[in-house]
């Protein structure tokens, strides 16, 4: 059989008791880096939590078909872990993995664990039914500034919903710089979707007992230090007055702020 085991957000202490179980029965348990960043995660106590080796995959193993296919015909014959990073079956990656092995015959089994995806929503305040797509900014290279982001941003706002914002893991990019990418799409857009004055909220170290939770003006935003990645960063659409009061008292935004969106 081949499981999928969440990790939660934070640590190798987020698995749950189920997921620990699965993994400590499996013949061979592998773990995949590259689409989320764990703030206090320790692979050495992972492997003591387990209790035997556990073998760090990264984007080229998850997207190889020989390395899947490898994984497949193995879950034939033994239990394969592959460990995730907060909710195994978010990445595309892994849904491919999952078909391409109920395909071939083989069991899956999936262990559940907390995601950005809800965490995010639940941390600031906000309602989670009135998010609308999410989205992702990549590290800018060779110049290349994708607009996709943007124009994703300015379709939940004409619809009042609001925006989780992913930021690039390889390597990975702090809230700062996403707010500077979101100005430089700005700028290249021209469709007066952000500014400076617009209404941004930041998560950093999410699945902790001190999350950091900021929501306030894009331009004073940008100057915060909102501690080590990951980050996650929000665009709030309408607001319902439960979540601007959320925001004012959780998040330490100026009332003023907030009343506008309401």
């Amino acid at each position: 059989m081949l499981w999928f085991i969440g990790l939660g957000l934070n640590s190798e202490k987020d698995i749950s008791l189920r997921g620990l179980e699965i993994a400590r029965k499996c013949k061979e348990i592998y773990m995949e880096n590259y689409t989320s960043v764990m703030a206090s995660f320790s692979l050495e106590n992972l492997r003591e939590l387990v209790g035997k080796n556990v073998v760090v995959i990264g984007r080229e193993e998850m997207e190889s078909s020989s390395f899947r296919r490898e994984i497949i015909e193995k879950s034939a014959n033994m239990d394969i872990g592959i460990l995730v990073p907060g909710e195994p079956m978010a990445a595309t990656t892994h849904q491919t993995f999952r078909i391409e092995a109920l395909e071939r015959g083989i069991n899956v089994g999936i262990v559940h664990s907390s995601s950005i995806f809800s965490a995010a929503p639940s941390l600031l305040g906000l309602h989670h039914y009135k998010f609308g797509r999410t989205t992702s900014i990549p590290k800018i290279r060779n110049n290349y500034l994708p607009l996709s982001p943007y124009e994703v941003i300015e379709e939940n706002l004409q619809r009042g919903l609001h925006t989780l914002i992913l930021l690039d893991t390889q390597p990975p990019i702090t809230a700062n710089e996403g707010l500077n990418i979101l100005l430089e799409m700005e700028r290249k857009a021209k469709k007066g979707v952000i500014d400076e004055n617009t209404l941004v909220c930041v998560v950093g170290n999410a699945g902790s007992f001190e999350p950091v939770l900021r929501c306030d003006s894009l331009g004073n935003l940008i100057k915060e230090d909102f501690g080590p990645v990951p980050h996650s960063i929000v665009i709030p659409g309408k607001l319902h007055f439960t979540e601007a009061e959320a925001l004012v008292k959780i998040c330490k935004c100026p009332r003023e702020l907030v009343e506008e969106f309401l």
